[in-house]
């Protein structure tokens, strides 16, 4: 429809710490669609870490990792065309286990699908064990489809083994590439 969504950090007083803005903007004269810039996610982020979108007719979606309360966990966020945030100003947490770090969570989703994938790489507190998850989501709900704890790829170990790169989708399934 000639818009133009813009997702962007604002930085908050300290360090590489922000918060997650979006914006809407027409694209044939530049006019501000919105009446401001929109909070999109309630948790802090790192303005110097790079998240994934995906746009669904004009519902953006957007999965983001923060790093609150000495953890870092994945969201997801559904942003309608409008402004409004169905899921709530954090949008929907990867997993809601408190076990494990969720880190570099990447999205994708498959043109006419209802769901949208989600990974993330996993780590143990310290960092130094690592594996990969993945998670399913109903793209109208938000409802996490393979369970509250999303379902491990590779177990959290010192193997290590978890993508590098992006999320694809063949056929509405997953795949990505392994570095260890």
């Amino acid at each position: 429809n000639n818009e133009c969504e813009i997702i962007f950090h604002k930085q908050l007083s300290f360090g590489t710490t922000s918060h997650l803005f979006a914006q809407k903007i027409n694209l044939q004269d530049g006019a501000l669609m919105w009446d401001g810039a929109k909070q999109i996610a309630s948790k802090s982020t790192s303005y110097n870490t790079k998240y994934t979108g995906a746009v669904d007719g004009n519902v953006v979606y957007y999965g983001y990792s923060t790093g609150e309360n000495l953890r870092f966990d994945g969201y997801l966020q559904r942003i309608n065309s409008d402004s409004n945030l169905p899921w709530g100003l954090a949008g929907v947490d990867f997993d809601t286990n408190q076990t494990y770090f969720e880190k570099d969570m990447k999205i994708a989703f498959a043109s006419g699908s209802p769901y949208i994938w989600a990974m993330a790489n996993y780590s143990s507190s310290s960092q130094g064990l690592n594996g990969e998850y993945i998670q399913k989501f109903d793209k109208n709900t938000g409802a996490r489809l393979l369970t509250d704890q999303a379902k491990q790829v590779f177990p959290v170990d010192d193997t290590s083994m978890f993508h590098y790169g992006n999320l694809h989708l063949v056929n509405d399934n997953p795949y990505f590439v392994v570095q260890k």
